[in-house]
C-alpha cells in the first residue's frame, strides 16, 4: 500500500520558562478521516499541502481503467460476449465448428438413474464431492442431464473421456453405488445412448425454433443449506423440475478436469494481479510540526572549616528550527484480457530540508574559605512543547472489492487441492427462447448462495436467428463438450482527420465455462432430494450386513435363509440361521402380502431337507394344504367334509406316563385362555372336568381307570350332563346358576354339535405320534368360531407337551420337531394385566401359562415358529422367550414400536419397518450383534402343489363306508376280531388301488382317515376283543356305525308320533301300527342313503352294489341293531322302545323279511 507523508518540527529556547519566540502556529480545521487533532491553519495552506501529495485526477483516471480491465478477468464479464454480438459492439463472437473424434463416441458412458437412495444420518453433499472427487483424480468430463418431456423427467450421468469410456463410467457409477446404496442407475446401450445424445443436438425433425442457453456461474451454498442438509433441501434439482414442469427440455451440466499445472498456473495469476493491485487500495497524506523550549537554573554554595566561598552562576539560551517536506508517488498499468500479465509504470519523489541553531553563555566564579563549613544547593528547569499534524486517508473501494474477490479465489483455489476443480457450465436446450430462459433463470437462483467469490450469473443464447452458430454449439453439447467460441476484442483508432476505424487486436478461443471447485460441484450437478415424476427419491435407514464369524464357527446345522439387503438393495452376503436355535423358538410377523408365507414356505422346505418334522397349525386362509397337499407322506386334517382327513382330537385324552391331575390342570389353563370365565365358573368348571373323569371309571389320585364304563376317556358331551349336574348342585342363587348354565353350558354344548362335535365327539383322537412325529398341516379354517379355534390350538399345545414329555430321554436335545402357529393370537392373545376382585385374571395368567408351557418344550428338542400379522396382539412373554426374531412389513406405528423393542432397533430402523420391501425382512438371531435385513433367497416354487385340486366323490364315499361297516359285522359274526384291521385295510386296497377299483378313486387322505377310525373303534373295545365279548362288541359296534356313517342328525330328521309314550303289554293299535310302519319307512330311505352296503361282503369276483340299497347281505341284521341301540341310547323316549318292539317281534328284520308284507 502506498504510503504518501509530510512532516515539519520547530524547537526554540527561551530564556525565560514561560518566554517564547517565532510566530504561532494557527490551528487548521480537520481534514479527511485522518486528521488527529486541529491545527490552525485559517489559509488552507497545509491542507493543500497535504492534498498535493494524493494522486491527481490523471493518475485516478488511469488506474480506473486498470480496473476494469484486471474487472473483466477476475469477474469473467468476457462470459457474457460469447453469443452473437449485437451491432456496435467493440467485440466479435463466433462459434467453433465441431470436429468429430475418431471412433465416434466410444468414449462416452451415459447412466440412466431411476432411484436415488438416501441414509437420512449421512451427509449425501459431501457424498457427492466423493464421487465427482474420484472423477477428477480420473479426468475426462462429466455431464449431468435431466430431460422433461412434460409429464415425467429422465436423469442420467455421463463420462466422456478419451478411448474406452466403460472405465470412467464403471468407476462413475460404481462410486454412486458405493455412496449411495440402494439406488438404481442402468447403463444405456449404444443405441439408447446415441438416440439421448442426439435429441440433444439437430439430429433428425426437430424444432426449427429449437434454442440453446447457456448459464455461466459460480454455484454457493446458502447458510440454511448447510445446516439443513439432512432434513430439506433448498437448492435441490427437484426445484427444478417442478418448477418446469409441463414444458419439454433438455438441461446439460457439463464439467471438465482442470489439470492441476493449470490450477497452480491460475493461482499465479491471481496472486500477481493481488500484488500488483494492493498498493491502490488506500493513500495517506499528512503534515506535522513540533514546537520546544526548556530553562534550567543551578545554584551553589559551600563553606569550610577554611572558611571558603564560592559562588557560581550561568545562563544560557539555545534556539533551534528545523523543516522537512518529502513527496513520492508511483503509478502503473499493463494488462493482456485473457493471459494474467500486470506491469507497474512510472514513479517520482521530491523533498526539503533546512536546519539554524543559536547558543549564547555566561559564567562567574567567587570563592573564600573558612575554618567551618556549610553547604546549600539549588536547581529548577522547564521544558515546555507543543507538537500539531494533520493526516489525510483516502480508500479505493473499487481496488478493495476487487483484491476481496481475488483473495476468495485463491482461497478456492487452495482448497480445491484435495477434491480437484472443474470447468463447468449449464446449457438448457429447448424448443422455444421462453422455455430456455426459464430453465436458466431457475438453475440461477437455485446456485445463488452465500459466497463472495461468486460473480453474477452470465447468460448466451444461440436460437434461430443464427442457425449456424446454434448449429455448432449443439455439436458439441450432443457429444458432451464445452462449445468453443473464437472472442475477438475490437479496438476503435482515430486518424489526424477524425476519421474512426474499428480493428481487432485480439484474439481468444475460450468456453463458457467457469472454474467450479470439488467443493462446489454438488451444487451444480447434484441430485434431487425428493421424489420427482420420472425419478423415486428415497431415504432408508442402515443395519447390520455381517454376520459374527465367531457364531458362524459355532453353527452345527446352518440354512439358508437369503442374502443381506442394504439400502435397497440384495447383495452378495449369505444370511444363515442356526436349525437348532429354532429349538429355542422362532417369532415371525409382518403384514398380509409382506412376504410372511413365503418364508415361512422355505423355512419349511428347510426343515424337509433336513429330516425335521413339522406339524402346522393354520386357523385362517387355508392355505398350507394347498402348497404342501403332494409332499410325500404329509398328513393334512380339515375342520370339514373335504378331501381331507378330518381333524379328530379328545382334549379328555392323555399319554400314558402323564398324571391325569397334570392334565386337569393343563386343560382349565387351556379353555380359561378361550373362553373369558368370572366369578365361580373357572372353579364349577374344574369340578366338571375331575367328576366326568371319575364317571368313566378313573382313580384321580392315582391316574389309572380302575373300571370300564362308558368310553375310555370323557368327551364334551358326557361333560354337559356332569356340568348341568354340579352346577345344580352348586350353592348359588337360581339367579346365578342361570347365569353359570348361560356361560357355560351354552359353550360346551356348542362343541358337541356340527363339526365340532365331529372335531371333539371321538373318545380316541388322532395318534400323537401322526400328529406330533411327521409332517402335519391341521387345517382351522372352516371353524367360523374364534373361541372354537383357540381351544383347538391350545389342546394340542397341551397335547405337545404331554407327547415330548412322554418321549423325551434328557434335557437340552437337539431340535426333533417344529411346530408352527399361524394366527398365534388365537391362543396367544395378549390380555390386559388388569385384575378383577372376584376372578382376578384367569385369561392372562392362562396365556401365560401356555407361554411357559412352550418356553419349557425347548429342552425336549421342540420348537415353535410363533406367526402373526401384529405383534401388538401376541402376549409380550411369546415374543421375548424365542431366540429368532424375523419382522417384516408392518403398517402400523404401534407395532412397529413393539417389535423394534424386542430387536434393539434405534429410532430411524423402527420406521423403516412399516416400509420394508415384500419378502425383506429385520432379523435378529441369538449371539448375533446387530439385527439385521435380508430378502428371502427363493420365491416359493409350489413344487408339492398338486396339478389338479382333490376330489372326494360322495358317492365313493359312501360306498366304501359300507363295505367297511358290512366287512367288520362279518368279522364280529365270524369271531375274526383280530383280523379287522388288515381286512378292512387290503378292503381299501381293493377298492381303491386294483382294477377293480371304484372311480373316482378316494384320496389316500380319505382311506387313511377310515383306517384310523376303524383303528381307534378296535382301541376302544381292547378289553371286549381280548375278552371275545360278543354281546357286548355287538352293541360297541352298532354305535360305531352311527358314529361312522354318521346317522344320528338322519335320525333326528324322522320324529315318531301316533304311538303311546309309556311301554305297555297292550298291543299297539292299528292306527300306531300305521304310525310306526310309515315312521320306519321314512327312516329307512333316510339310512339307505348313507349306509350303502354291495350286495356281497366277500364276493367270488368284483364288488357290486344293488339299486336297492337294502338288498345288501348284512343290511337288515345292522340296521336292526342301530334302531335298537338308537332307541337305548340316543333318546330318552319310550315311544321308540315301543316301536322297535312292535317291528322286532313281526319279524321286521328278518332277512325273509316276512314281517315286511
Amino acid at each position: 500500500m502506498p504510503s504518501y507523508s509530510s512532516s515539519s518540527g520547530a524547537s526554540r529556547a527561551a530564556r525565560r520558562p514561560t518566554g517564547s519566540s517565532g510566530g504561532n502556529l494557527p490551528t487548521p480545521k480537520p481534514v479527511g478521516a485522518g486528521s488527529s487533532m486541529p491545527i490552525e491553519n485559517p489559509d488552507g495552506t497545509k491542507q493543500r499541502q497535504a492534498k498535493k501529495m494524493l494522486m491527481d485526477a490523471t493518475q485516478l483516471s488511469l488506474l480506473q481503467n486498470n480496473l476494469r480491465i484486471t474487472s473483466l478477468y477476475v469477474n469473467s464479464r468476457h462470459l457474457e460476449m460469447l453469443s452473437p454480438a449485437p451491432t456496435g459492439s467493440l467485440y466479435t463472437s463466433e462459434a467453433c465448428k465441431f470436429n468429430s473424434i475418431q471412433g465416434g463416441r466410444t468414449g462416452i458412458a451415459v447412466y440412466q438413474i431411476t432411484k436415488l437412495m438416501y441414509n437420512e444420518e449421512e451427509n449425501s453433499f459431501e457424498k457427492l464431492v466423493s464421487v465427482y472427487s474420484a472423477l477428477n483424480s480420473f479426468g475426462g468430463i462429466v455431464a449431468l442431464i435431466l430431460q422433461g418431456d412434460g409429464n415425467s423427467t429422465r436423469l442420467y450421468l455421463c463420462t466422456n473421456t478419451s478411448g474406452d469410456g466403460k472405465v470412467a463410467g464403471g468407476l462413475l457409477a460404481n462410486n454412486l453405488r458405493g455412496q449411495f446404496p440402494g439406488c438404481e442407475i442402468d447403463e444405456l446401450n449404444d443405441i439408447d445412448k446415441n438416440k439421448l445424445l442426439d435429441s440433444c443436438g439437430m439430429v433428425g425433425s426437430i424444432s426449427t425454433s429449437r434454442t440453446v442457453r447457456s448459464l455461466s456461474m459460480i454455484p454457493s451454498r446458502r447458510e440454511d443449506e448447510r445446516q439443513h442438509d439432512k432434513e430439506f433441501s433448498a437448492q435441490g434439482y427437484e426445484k427444478f423440475v417442478d418448477a418446469m414442469n409441463g414444458h419439454r427440455y433438455t438441461l446439460v451440466v457439463l464439467s471438465q478436469r482442470v489439470s492441476p499445472d493449470a490450477m497452480d498456473g491460475c493461482l499465479e495469476g491471481l496472486e500477481a494481479i493481488y500484488t500488483s493491485l494492493s498498493p491502490y487500495a488506500k493513500e495517506t497524506a499528512s503534515y506535522g510540526e513540533s514546537d520546544s523550549d526548556s530553562v534550567n537554573y543551578s545554584i551553589s554554595n559551600n563553606v569550610n572549616s577554611s572558611i571558603s566561598r564560592s559562588v557560581s552562576k550561568s545562563f544560557g539560551t539555545s534556539h533551534t528550527n528545523s523543516v522537512s517536506e518529502g513527496r513520492s508517488s508511483n503509478s502503473g498499468h499493463g494488462y493482456e484480457l485473457f493471459d494474467i500479465h500486470f506491469n507497474s509504470g512510472s514513479g517520482r519523489s521530491s523533498g526539503t530540508s533546512s536546519a539554524s541553531g543559536t547558543s549564547t553563555g555566561t559564567s562567574s566564579s567567587t570563592s573564600s574559605s573558612d575554618s567551618y563549613g556549610s553547604g546549600d544547593s539549588q536547581s529548577s528547569g522547564t521544558t515546555t512543547g507543543t507538537n500539531r499534524s494533520i493526516t489525510v486517508n483516502r480508500d479505493n473501494k473499487a481496488v478493495q472489492n476487487l483484491l476481496a474477490k481475488i483473495e476468495e479465489h485463491i482461497k478456492r483455489i487452495n482448497l480445491s487441492q484435495t477434491f480437484g476443480m472443474w470447468n463447468s457450465a449449464c446449457y438448457i436446450i429447448a424448443d422455444d427462447v421462453a422455455t430456455a430462459t426459464m430453465g436458466t433463470s431457475t438453475l440461477a437462483a437455485l446456485f445463488s448462495g452465500d459466497s463472495q467469490a461468486a460473480p453474477r450469473a452470465y447468460y448466451n443464447q444461440w436460437d434461430a436467428t443464427n442457425p449456424k452458430e446454434r448449429k455448432n454449439v449443439l455439436d458439441y453439447i450432443s457429444n458432451l463438450q464445452h462449445p468453443e467460441i473464437n472472442l475477438t476484442m475490437l479496438q476503435q483508432i482515430t486518424d489526424g482527420s477524425g476519421n474512426t476505424t474499428t480493428t481487432p487486436y485480439q484474439t481468444e478461443k475460450i468456453t463458457p465455462a467457469m472454474m467450479i471447485s470439488g467443493k462446489e460441484i454438488p451444487t451444480l450437478m447434484g441430485l434431487p432430494r425428493k421424489s420427482v415424476p420420472g425419478i423415486v427419491v428415497d431415504s432408508m435407514a442402515e443395519f447390520g450386513r455381517n454376520i459374527p464369524e465367531k457364531w458362524k464357527r459355532k453353527v452345527k446345522r446352518p440354512i439358508l435363509f437369503g442374502n443381506i439387503y442394504h439400502m435397497g438393495q440384495e447383495e452378495k452376503t449369505k444370511t444363515f440361521l442356526d436349525l437348532d436355535t429354532f429349538a429355542s423358538h422362532m417369532f415371525i410377523c409382518g403384514s398380509s402380502g409382506s412376504g410372511k408365507s413365503n418364508t415361512t414356505y422355505n423355512l419349511l422346505q428347510k426343515l424337509i431337507e433336513n429330516k425335521v418334522p413339522f406339524l402346522v397349525v393354520e386357523p385362517a386362509k387355508g392355505e398350507y394344504k394347498i402348497e404342501f397337499a403332494d409332499l410325500p407322506g404329509i398328513n393334512i386334517f380339515t375342520a370339514d367334509e373335504s378331501p381331507y382327513r378330518l381333524l379328530q382330537i379328545n382334549p379328555f385324552e392323555f399319554s400314558a406316563g402323564i398324571h391325569i391331575r397334570e392334565h386337569l390342570d393343563n386343560i382349565v389353563q387351556v379353555v380359561s385362555a378361550c373362553w373369558p370365565l368370572y366369578g365361580a365358573m373357572p372353579g364349577l368348571l374344574k369340578k366338571a372336568f375331575e367328576q366326568v373323569y371319575l364317571d368313566h371309571g378313573w382313580d384321580l389320585e392315582h391316574s389309572e381307570r380302575i373300571i370300564n364304563r362308558g368310553s375310555k376317556f370323557p368327551v364334551f358331551s358326557d361333560l354337559v350332563k356332569v356340568l348341568e349336574r354340579i352346577i345344580n348342585e352348586s350353592p348359588y342363587s337360581a339367579q346365578t346358576k342361570g347365569d353359570y348354565k348361560g356361560a357355560l353350558l351354552n359353550r360346551v354344548s356348542s362343541l358337541c354339535n356340527g363339526f365340532e362335535g365331529q372335531i371333539f365327539g371321538r373318545s380316541i383322537g388322532i395318534p400323537d405320534t401322526t400328529l406330533f412325529n411327521k409332517n402335519t398341516i391341521i387345517d382351522l379354517s372352516s371353524i367360523g368360531s374364534d373361541e372354537t379355534r383357540s381351544l383347538i390350538m391350545g389342546i394340542l399345545i397341551i397335547k405337545l407337551k404331554n407327547y415330548r414329555k412322554t418321549v423325551t430321554t434328557g434335557p437340552n436335545s437337539d431340535l426333533v420337531h417344529v411346530t408352527v402357529l399361524e394366527e398365534a393370537h388365537n391362543i396367544l392373545k395378549r390380555c390386559s394385566q388388569e385384575t378383577s376382585v372376584d376372578s382376578g385374571n384367569v385369561q392372562g395368567a392362562a396365556v401365560g401359562s401356555l407361554c411357559r408351557c412352550i418356553a419349557e418344550m425347548r429342552s425336549a428338542g421342540e420348537g415353535f415358529m410363533i406367526i402373526d400379522q401384529s405383534p401388538g396382539a401376541v402376549d409380550e412373554a411369546a415374543i421375548k422367550n424365542t431366540a429368532i426374531k424375523v419382522c417384516m412389513r408392518l403398517p402400523s406405528k404401534n407395532d412397529c414400536e413393539e417389535i423394534g423393542a424386542a430387536l434393539s432397533l434405534n429410532e430411524n430402523q423402527i420406521r423403516e419397518l412399516s416400509r420394508l420391501d415384500i419378502g425383506v425382512a429385520a432379523i435378529f438371531h441369538a449371539g448375533w450383534t446387530d439385527t439385521l435385513l435380508a430378502r428371502m433367497g427363493d420365491i416359493w416354487d409350489k413344487r408339492y402343489r398338486l396339478k389338479s385340486a382333490p376330489i372326494l366323490d360322495n358317492g365313493t364315499y359312501t360306498k366304501i363306508q359300507g363295505a367297511i361297516v358290512q366287512l367288520i359285522y362279518q368279522d364280529i359274526q365270524e369271531g375274526n376280531f383280530f383280523s379287522i384291521y388288515d381286512d378292512v385295510q387290503e378292503l381299501l386296497n381293493l377298492l381303491c388301488k386294483e382294477v377293480s377299483a371304484i372311480k373316482p378313486i378316494l384320496p389316500k387322505s380319505k382311506q387313511q382317515e377310515l383306517l384310523d377310525e376303524v383303528q381307534v373303534f378296535l382301541e376302544n373295545n381292547d378289553v371286549l376283543i381280548k375278552g371275545k365279548r360278543l354281546k357286548e362288541l355287538r352293541r360297541k359296534f352298532f354305535d360305531f356305525v352311527s358314529q361312522f356313517v354318521r346317522l344320528e342328525s338322519v335320525m333326528k330328521i324322522f320324529t315318531l308320533s301316533g304311538v303311546n309314550t309309556k311301554m305297555t303289554l297292550d298291543p299297539l293299535t292299528a292306527k300306531e301300527v300305521r304310525a310306526v310302519l310309515k315312521w320306519e319307512k321314512e327312516l329307512r330311505s333316510g339310512v339307505l342313503r348313507y349306509l350303502y352296503m354291495p350286495e356281497e361282503c366277500d364276493p367270488a369276483r368284483a364288488y357290486r352294489w344293488p339299486l336297492d340299497a337294502s338288498k345288501a347281505e348284512y343290511f337288515w341284521e345292522i340296521y336292526d341293531g342301530i334302531l335298537k341301540r338308537y332307541g337305548i341310547r340316543y333318546t330318552a323316549d319310550e315311544r321308540y322302545a315301543n316301536a322297535y318292539n312292535y317291528l322286532k317281534s313281526v319279524n321286521y328284520f328278518s332277512t325273509s323279511a316276512g314281517g315286511r308284507k
